[in-house]
């Protein structure tokens, strides 16, 4: 089973300069330029990265004679479609794929609407239900891979952690706190979710395509609330309808909320051809602090790429 080594440094409101990023950005990708594994499909920058795109043009040239091919998550504005064909537009000849936490016609609309965009992206929006795939069946898409995000919540804490990945602002505790995550004891005891409707100002919200859905209404009123609830959906059954509908395309699960011991028997039991994970985390912590320098970086970059690479098919 190959895999996606995700980068998303998660810095907002950081002490950090542009230069330091732009050091940890090539100590990253010249560590994983050099590891000799062969499980790794892509290295997927997020979107929410801050100051990638200074950093880009570096960063693809190290990936290409590596021949690691660069790819991109966390599509969810047109601003990110502009800001690739402003940087790229001159710098490539080949078809990248684009992972969105969801499908957003909108978007869509914008990689459509331009002949480099629509060239040059593979637009590959995530699902987290049957309907969300029919949707975009029904909207001409017929993806190559199919990401099906999230993955194994078990909490609405779950569903919180999992989409500030893709989604900044919910960093932020200005719109942190508006979101409410009842625990299952609140739900018991309460009955919150039927007593939602009694106040206009709160929205349900079960999966990313929701939330993506009054994003923008959501940013800008600040009395709006989001009520987060938990549905469970059988992924083996996700799985086989994707296979269903869409014999062709090749699976990727993404989002995992829980322990990687637990991703790891979800992985062996699923049947698919790749996951996708967030990596580095602590490394790049660690090395923008001084604490370890770029050889000892660079040793555990290999190490965390290495124990992910023995994940079995």
């Amino acid at each position: 089973m190959k895999f996606y080594s995700i980068i998303n440094l998660n810095l907002e409101n950081s002490p950090y300069r542009a230069e330091d990023l732009s050091m940890v950005y090539d100590k990253m990708v010249t560590a994983i330029t050099k590891w000799q594994g062969s499980k790794l499909e892509s290295l997927e920058f997020s979107l929410a990265n801050p100051h990638l795109w200074e950093n880009i043009l570096t960063i693809k040239e190290k990936m290409d004679q590596a021949k690691i091919p660069l790819s991109f998550g966390s599509l969810i504005s047109p601003d990110q479609i502009l800001n690739f064909k402003y940087n790229l537009q001159n710098n490539i000849s080949e078809k990248i794929e684009v992972f969105a936490p969801c499908f957003d016609e909108n978007l869509k609309l914008v990689i459509d609407s331009d002949p480099f965009v629509k060239e040059h992206i593979n637009y590959l929006p995530g699902i987290s239900s049957k309907e969300d795939l029919d949707e975009i069946l029904d909207m001409g898409l017929k993806p190559s891979r199919v990401k099906i995000f999230p993955i194994n919540l078990e909490t609405t804490e779950d569903f919180i952690s999992v989409m500030r990945g893709p989604y900044p602002e919910l960093r932020q505790e200005r719109f942190s706190s508006r979101m409410i995550t009842p625990s299952q004891e609140m739900i018991e005891k309460y009955d919150v979710y039927s007593k939602y409707t009694k106040n206009e100002k709160v929205t349900l919200i079960t999966s990313p395509r929701e939330y993506q859905r009054i994003r923008n209404q959501f940013l800008i009123d600040a009395s709006m609330k989001l009520l987060v609830k938990i549905e469970k959906r059988d992924l083996n059954e996700l799985t086989s309808y994707v296979k269903e509908k869409l014999p062709e395309a090749e699976i990727l699960l993404t989002g995992f909320a829980n322990k990687k011991e637990t991703m790891v028997e979800t992985l062996k039991n699923a049947n698919v051809q790749y996951f996708a994970t967030r990596m580095f985390k602590a490394i790049v912590m660690d090395l923008l602090s001084g604490s370890i320098d770029d050889v000892t970086a660079g040793e555990l970059i290999a190490n965390e790429l290495d124990q992910y690479s023995l994940i079995p098919a």
